[in-house]
């Protein structure tokens, strides 16, 4: 019984430990999307034009999130939804180019959750 004691608090140690994640950046993300909209997958980006993209991004991620999270405390809710998100994403994309993010958006859960379920 001791050595289940140490087993256990072994497991609530990991647990409980931060796990910070380095270098989490978009770039590679960028460089893979970039060879498969090139048809022959040659394509090459340098590195100024990486960061840019990288930069432009960020500020949008950084904006959406702000967005949707003034959505979520205006209509009084400790939950973030998907309506959330997607007004955000109407309030800062406009016209046909909100219309496509949203419609790949759900094109791209629907996907992720059918190759969930079949592993």
């Amino acid at each position: 019984m001791g050595d289940e004691n140490i087993y256990v608090q072994r497991e609530r140690k990991k647990r409980n430990e931060i796990k910070y994640v380095r270098n989490a950046s978009f770039k590679n993300y960028i460089r893979k999307v970039l060879s498969k909209v090139d048809g022959h997958g040659e394509a090459s980006i340098s590195e100024t034009a990486l960061k840019i993209t990288y930069d432009i991004l960020k500020n949008f991620f950084t904006d959406l999130s702000s967005e949707s999270k003034q959505l979520m405390v205006a209509s009084k809710k400790r939950t973030l939804t998907a309506w959330d998100i997607q007004q955000a994403v109407v309030v800062i994309l406009k016209g046909d180019v909100a219309r496509h993010a949203i419609s790949e958006g759900q094109r791209a859960v629907l996907m992720y959750n059918h190759m969930r379920r079949r592993t």
